[in-house]
């Protein structure tokens, strides 16, 4: 395991290497400039007729030189020895822009991600079960509706009927006014982590239906049936661990699409996380800022895609891990 471990991190080098590249390149080619994007007008013309200023600023950047590699290989240096740079726009560390953040938006994708499992795996189960019942057809169809509804229309709703009409939850922030303790933080992720939880559980729920109706057809099953073994004995025993597989694959899919969910359910929310974050650096063009998002994205995703390898082997007996290769 160990070495299996160490194989793939060895190979996600080069594909992380990668993703930068084509980051890095995409950013510097987008028009704009990003040191005067978020000037007020009056600065911004003030700059504009001394234009050895901003040509003596670039230049102490590094903005004056070839993109690839040059300026590629200044940023992943730095990076490689723990510096990330700094904003242009906030004039602060990435450092500190990201160590701020990335708490908040980890804890509303790990409660978001946990209610979607939660939810999702044992409504899959029933729904296969239960194939073809009116049970099976409304738990299908509502997440067929769910999966078609955008986030953002989804966050506008709950906005609207539990905060502003029954004003059970907050809409904003982590935390109230002068109050920092857990129980304050899990009322106010509540409806941004059901937002997201809803958006990754409709499709997962899916997933899981068909998974558990290919295994429940097994010739296994059928064995098993046959012996007299308890229904909820297959269904939880045999059925459910070998239609996890698929659902494996499916959750580590799920991490870069909760990234993206976040970004809009951190704006509708007003949630100080990694989503906001992405928003403001866009908008200012901030390129170090923006590399900070793709390298932190880049490798969740490889993560993920490493814990689902090792998944597939703690879930299904058949899987092993190869030492030889």
């Amino acid at each position: 395991m160990g070495a299996y471990i160490l194989r793939r991190l060895l190979i996600s080098i080069p594909v992380l290497l990668g993703i930068t590249i084509i980051g890095f390149v995409a950013l510097k080619m987008t028009p704009g400039d990003p040191l005067t994007a978020s000037l007020n007008p009056e600065v911004l013309a003030n700059l504009m007729s001394r234009p050895e200023v901003l040509e003596a600023e670039r230049k102490r950047l590094g903005f004056d030189q070839p993109i690839f590699p040059n300026q590629y290989l200044i940023w992943l240096g730095k990076v490689v020895q723990g510096d990330f740079g700094y904003s242009v726009t906030s004039k602060r560390s990435i450092a500190y822009e990201v160590g701020s953040r990335l708490p908040q938006t980890l804890f509303l994708m790990i409660i978001a991600l946990t209610l979607a499992v939660v939810i999702a795996i044992p409504v899959g189960v029933i729904s296969a079960v239960r194939q073809y019942s009116k049970l099976d057809y409304s738990l299908n169809g509502m997440a067929i509706f769910l999966a078609s509804t955008p986030v953002f229309v989804l966050g506008l709703v709950f906005v609207y009927v539990f905060a502003v009409n029954l004003r059970l939850f907050p809409t904003s922030e982590l935390h109230s006014t002068n109050r920092h303790d857990i129980g304050d933080a899990i009322w106010h992720v509540v409806l941004p982590a059901s937002v997201l939880a809803i958006v990754n559980a409709a499709p997962l729920v899916r997933y899981t239906r068909a998974s558990m109706l290919d295994v429940l057809s097994s010739d296994y099953i059928t064995t098993a049936r046959a012996k007299g073994v308890l229904p909820w004995l297959v269904t939880t025993r045999h059925a459910l661990r070998n239609g996890l597989i698929p659902i494996i694959t499916l959750l580590a899919l799920l991490i870069p699409e909760s990234v993206a969910g976040a970004v809009i359910t951190e704006q509708i929310f007003a949630w100080n996380g990694m989503g906001q974050m992405v928003v403001k650096a866009a908008n200012a063009r901030d390129p170090s800022l923006m590399m900070a998002v793709i390298l932190i994205t880049g490798v969740a995703v490889l993560l993920a895609n490493l814990i689902a390898d090792i998944g597939y082997a703690m879930a299904d007996p058949r899987v092993r891990l190869d030492r030889a290769k």
